[in-house]
């Protein structure tokens, strides 16, 4: 039964934890927790029944030092998420507090440096202060890239049908366009925003039959 007990911040690892508890907070639409350090002891009064990496508690998460830098922002994801999810049982807030952080952070390498990891973090942070600034939820966002990835595969099938169907063809066209003016509602769409792993997966499919309805370039969508 491991002890352990309070702690100075670790070298570097402060930042990282500090980095990655905004924007996991921001994320799971909670207030930026306290962030603490632990470490083990001997003698400390910290008990527990197996050994951890971190833990939460009363708005608080708990960071051990010495970790790997992937391990401590994914550990900092997983803790942030316990204090999101209401609680229901062990076994469950553990599992969807793991689904969370390997859903946000994949990354299980290890030894990779101090920079590399904060500017992954600070690259994924942007990306997010951008997506909030916009008219939209995050949802929204993946919904509208759908809808709008619907209209270019019908934009292709007008221009390649043949003259027996373009009629069809130009007559879901237009319903995908009312469609999509529905859903913006007379917000702005945004000029660019990060499409999901699907997404990027149909738009290659439809760049290989016409690359010529749109630009794509790391991930993301831009209109024309």
């Amino acid at each position: 039964m491991p002890n352990y007990e309070q702690c100075e911040a670790p070298n570097n690892t402060s930042s990282i934890v500090n980095t990655a508890a905004e924007l996991a907070s921001r994320q799971l639409g909670i207030a930026k927790p306290e962030v603490r350090f632990f470490r083990e002891s001997r003698d400390g009064y910290i008990k527990k029944d197996c050994p951890i990496y971190g833990y939460a508690y009363a708005k608080t998460i708990f960071i051990r030092e010495n970790l790997g830098y992937d391990q401590v922002v994914r550990t900092t994801f997983h803790e942030c998420a316990h204090l999101a999810y209401p609680e229901v049982s062990e076994s469950l807030d553990e599992k969807r507090a793991e689904l969370f952080s390997k859903e946000f952070w994949p990354h299980s390498e290890t030894g990779r440096s101090f920079s590399t990891i904060i500017q992954e973090l600070e690259r994924r942070a942007k990306i997010q202060r951008e997506e909030e600034r916009m008219d939209f939820s995050i949802p929204e966002i993946r919904k509208l890239g759908d809808a709008a990835l619907d209209i270019m595969e019908a934009q292709g099938d007008v221009a390649q049908s043949p003259p027996e169907q373009r009629a069809a063809a130009e007559a879901r066209l237009t319903n995908l366009r009312q469609q999509y003016a529905r859903f913006l509602n007379g917000r702005k769409p945004p000029a660019s925003y990060q499409l999901t792993p699907e997404q990027q997966q149909r738009c290659r499919q439809m760049a290989t039959r016409r690359g010529e309805l749109a630009a794509f370039s790391n991930g993301g969508y831009e209109r024309r």
